[in-house]
């Protein structure tokens, strides 16, 4: 990956974003983000097909974009097991795009992956 200034990386925890679909990010995977200083209209950000990474005092939250209703905006999981996250962006520490993936190949990763691939 190229990796320039404004960008980070993050290592995804979870399976939250794990559907078994090409699109999905596993937990393992890391992620490289770039920051943004604000959440411009939310349709610009759908067409282009990013996930936000969120982070707020009480953590970090990977989703799809999926609504936003005045200060809040809905991230989608794509693993049904994870419910759709609001996230009030007064409270907001900082937010970046999700712009790629490198998928992980450690058994951690393969074993956390063949827990979904019934989905």
């Amino acid at each position: 990956m190229v990796w320039g200034p404004g960008y980070e990386a993050f290592e995804m925890l979870d399976n939250s974003m794990w559907d078994g679909t090409r699109r999905a990010i596993a937990g393992g995977d890391v992620l490289k983000c770039k920051k943004i200083d604000r959440l411009g209209p939310i349709d610009d950000l759908k067409a282009f097909k990013y996930e936000l990474l969120v982070v707020t005092r009480a953590g970090v939250l990977v989703g799809g974009l999926s609504h936003q209703d005045g200060e809040k905006v809905i991230l989608s999981r794509y693993n049904p097991a994870f419910k759709d996250a609001a996230i009030d962006l007064t409270k907001v520490e900082s937010m970046y795009l999700v712009e790629g993936f490198q998928r992980s190949v450690t058994p951690t990763a393969r074993a956390k992956r063949a827990q979904y691939t019934e989905l």
